[in-house]
């Protein structure tokens, strides 16, 4: 009878979720499993393995190890056993010629059981070497899940006709346990519908580049998809970076709760999907009860029971249920929570990162690490000061997101220090978007202020801007530096900046209703410079067709809430890269600490981001996530 269950680190950490509440845990399931059913719970981790060691000690295991009696096999096992330890390397030599770690592990296993005839239960992906050895060479009877044995990495287990196999549903445990209680463990019966899942497609979903539509297209059987299915929807009011009322939104399954925050503009594109606000006292006409609401109460009961890695059904369920053409029935920031949201939670029930998920979801085999375009002069709305454009960027042109923050960073210090120099430390405040503010009217000074910082720097970068130009637009002319201007005009002074000055991306340079000056300049610039639209094209896949088509510009900047779903955000980006247009995926004005945009750039392989200024969390934290994504963290 199973007097001991054995379980793999990778189950602590990435099924474990010790965050989650105990009743719904995997590890706490396992653990009340373990107590009703009086087995010994035993963690395997590698033999002498300091990389498990870091892991339990960053991750604050050990005190819960503790605090359940549950018994690290390294530590209570192998150290015990030094004494005869050359000579289990001896005998383990002489038996195996092929002699590893992990069939050493096969003596240390015989020398804890001393022989007897036991029966041991193993569960997770993990540690399916060691059943192996254990059970082809040592007098253990092992009993392992069928999940394990449906493991790409470990064929060899399928060959063992004699193993002992139990259904994933644990029901078969009984017939190894004296006196089993009643089965009553949430997590683990969801986690093995959930395998169910896998069974259906194979490894080809996780170990493939398929993208997830032509995943479900190969499924019959839906009815064994319920345990991925959305269980409920629930919104909150949060607040953003400039104080703002905003959207977050749950989406539960049986496995996962997953969130999202919708970020908002402060200058926005005319054709952009409406953000739904109350009007009324409450926080200036700015409240968001109204978009909650249909969240709550609409969209929740609309998309309760779908399957929830199907993301296009979802968006256009919710499409459907607003029924207008920029969804102001719901509101686009209403719609667009949940659309991300699903994504999210699509991803932790696969147990694969976002940015995984992402890519799988838009069929793109090719990741890539964007290139940061940082605003770390502030002028326009973002800042309140006469300065008419809106953003003065800087652009490193580093080997590694790391590395181009680093450089962005120093260049943002150097620069702070001479505004404060040349004009006094309140100069040094910041705009919405974490760049500086220096009450300035000329353009020319902005140009001159980031490239002494650039030259102090002594690294190798250049220039952005984002003019926003529909914001100094009026009656056929734009004002700049107290003068106005006509297209033709203010396209001669861009080309006079561009000979003055190393810039290479020129954002919204016309207003979104001047659209013959757009086709002149961006042809002739001839690709030499980003000419990217955001007012005029706001990540719409109708109007970016109309863009490419007649030539306005060459790039895209992709606002997720500009548009209001994921479906229709991937589809602008996969119609500007088959343009052969540039994209940036970009932040708001008015942010949340959700980095999901980060992921996104990273899963679609877009050539640029745009998050603001090294500066203030809601921005650090998108550049953050890439340096995350850079290191290989999950």
């Amino acid at each position: 009878m199973i007097k001991q269950i054995y379980f793999g680190l990778f189950d602590v950490l990435i099924k474990g979720k010790l965050n989650k509440k105990p009743n719904t845990s995997y590890l706490s399931d396992l653990v009340e499993f373990s107590k009703d059913n009086n087995l010994e719970l035993y963690l395997i981790t590698g033999l002498d393995s300091k990389i498990s060691e870091t892991i339990i000690e960053e991750n604050q295991l050990l005190a819960y190890f503790k605090k359940e009696n549950i018994i690290d096999v390294a530590e209570k096992y192998y150290d015990s056993l030094n004494e005869i330890d050359k000579e289990l390397k001896l005998k383990a030599k002489e038996q195996n010629p092929n002699y590893s770690d992990e069939y050493y592990k096969v003596f240390y296993f015989n020398e804890i059981f001393k022989g007897k005839k036991e029966e041991v239960l193993f569960i997770g992906h993990d540690i399916w070497t060691d059943v192996y050895y254990l059970h082809k060479y040592s007098n253990i009877n092992t009993v392992i899940l069928k999940d394990t044995l449906s493991n790409n990495h470990a064929p060899n287990l399928i060959e063992i006709k004699d193993l002992n196999v139990v259904d994933s549903s644990f029901e078969e445990i009984k017939e190894y346990i004296v006196n089993p209680k009643e089965f009553k463990y949430s997590y683990l019966n969801s986690y093995a519908e959930k395998l169910l899942y896998k069974e259906i497609f194979g490894s080809s979903l996780f170990n493939s580049r398929l993208s997830i539509g032509k995943i479900l297209d190969k499924s019959k059987n839906k009815e064994k998809w319920k345990c991925m299915n959305i269980k409920k929807i629930k919104a909150i009011k949060t607040i953003d970076s400039r104080g703002v009322p905003t959207i977050k939104t749950f989406v539960y399954t049986n496995n996962s709760v997953a969130f999202a925050m919708v970020p908002s503009g402060t200058s926005s594109g005319k054709r952009e999907a409406l953000e739904l606000r109350d009007g009324g006292k409450a926080f200036g006409g700015k409240d968001v009860t109204k978009a909650i609401n249909n969240i709550n109460k609409k969209i929740s009961k609309e998309l309760s029971g779908e399957f929830v890695l199907d993301q296009n059904r979802i968006d256009k369920l919710m499409l459907e249920l607003d029924g207008t053409e920029n969804k102001s029935k719901l509101g686009a920031n209403a719609i667009l929570s949940v659309s991300l949201a699903c994504a999210r939670a699509a991803s932790q029930e696969l147990d694969i990162s976002l940015y995984t998920y992402l890519s799988r979801l838009n069929n793109n085999s090719s990741l890539r690490m964007p290139t940061p375009l940082l605003n770390i002069i502030n002028g326009g709305k973002h800042a309140g000061t006469d300065l008419a454009f809106q953003e003065f960027q800087i652009i490193p042109s580093e080997k590694t997101i790391s590395k181009n923050i680093q450089v962005s960073c120093e260049i943002y210090q150097i620069l702070k220090e001479i505004i404060k120099n040349k004009y006094g430390a309140s100069a040094t405040n910041v705009g919405f978007e974490g760049g500086f503010a220096p009450n300035i009217i000329d353009p020319r000074d902005a140009f001159d202020l980031l490239e002494n910082a650039i030259k102090k720097s002594g690294y190798k970068v250049s220039i952005g801007i984002d003019a926003a130009a529909s914001e100094f637009y009026e009656k056929g002319k734009y004002l700049v530096n107290n003068k106005k201007y006509s297209s033709l005009e203010l396209s001669d002074y861009y080309l006079e900046l561009l000979k003055e000055y190393n810039i290479t991306s020129v954002e919204d340079p016309f207003s979104e209703d001047d659209k013959k000056p757009w086709v002149d300049f961006t042809k002739k610039l001839n690709r030499k410079i980003m000419v990217i639209g955001d007012d005029l094209l706001v990540t719409n896949p109708k109007i970016i067709k109309e863009g490419i088509k007649k030539k306005y510009c060459n790039s895209l900047l992709l606002k997720v809430n500009q548009i209001g779903t994921l479906t229709e955000s991937l589809e602008a980006f996969n119609l500007a890269k088959k343009a052969n247009w540039k994209v940036v995926v970009s932040h708001r004005s008015g942010e949340t600490e959700d980095v999901f945009i980060s992921d996104l750039a990273y899963g679609l392989g877009s050539d640029y981001v745009k998050f603001g200024a090294p500066s203030r969390s809601e921005r650090t934290a998108k550049y953050n996530r890439l340096i995350e994504i850079e290191e290989g963290i999950f």
